[in-house]
């Protein structure tokens, strides 16, 4: 059985960043204090604490975002390690845990999207993953209340244009279709994939209304 270290290891170098590696997988965690962040619209930011990640070229910080209600959302922000510019923001938030199951997507395509002269943060919704709170359902009002806020509060940063973009596939498409749908102001451009706005039809649980066979394999796996 491959241990957890292992596997992590070998998706952070994946052939999608050329090199990228876990520096000391087996060290201590990294607490991100000089995140160079700032609070905004109504979002409260502090450091985070993750895995020591290191991709060349791209810093990685660890935050929490506190929301209007008082709970924390935990975020990977990648961007430029030295750029001149401000920088374009690229939103993705999932519950498929940034930190363990997803660590190997996650340094794969922030870091990509870095490297490529974008802000690139990726969030766990509210109760899944390594952020706080409790996820009741999915695609609730309050996750996509917590999506308006980030966006809004990746704009207002010192070093952002203010221009965000969002995007994902499966669940993180579906959000960013519906988030889309609430206007916010900085949001300019979204790329879904594997989703659509009409879950009646076309979504995965419920096909025309009836309920799949796949929904059962899930609930055994």
């Amino acid at each position: 059985m491959i241990d957890r270290r292992t596997l992590i290891r070998g998706a952070a170098i994946a052939p999608f960043i050329g090199h990228a590696a876990l520096s000391g997988a087996a060290q201590a965690a990294v607490v991100s204090n000089d995140h160079g962040c700032i609070d905004a619209n109504g979002v409260r930011v502090r450091g985070g604490v993750g895995l020591p990640v290191s991709v060349p070229g791209v810093r990685v910080d660890y935050l929490w975002l506190r929301m209007e209600d008082g709970v924390e959302l935990a975020a990977s922000l990648y961007r430029p390690a030295r750029h001149r510019r401000r920088l374009p923001g690229i939103f993705k938030m999932g519950p498929y845990r940034k930190d363990d199951g997803n660590l190997g997507q996650v340094i794969r395509q922030n870091g990509l999207l870095a490297r490529a002269g974008y802000a690139a943060i990726r969030v766990d919704v509210r109760g899944t993953g390594s952020s706080r709170g409790i996820a009741t359902d999915e695609y609730t009002r309050i996750e996509h209340d917590d999506a308006v806020a980030v966006i809004e509060w990746l704009a207002r940063q010192p070093w952002c244009t203010g221009r965000i973009g969002m995007y994902g596939k499966s669940y993180e498409g579906f959000n960013t279709i519906q988030v889309a749908m609430r206007q916010p102001p900085s949001l300019k451009a979204i790329v879904p994939g594997y989703a659509t706005d009409d879950r009646y039809t076309d979504d995965v649980h419920y096909l025309g209304g009836q309920l799949q066979v796949l929904e059962n394999s899930w609930a055994i796996n």
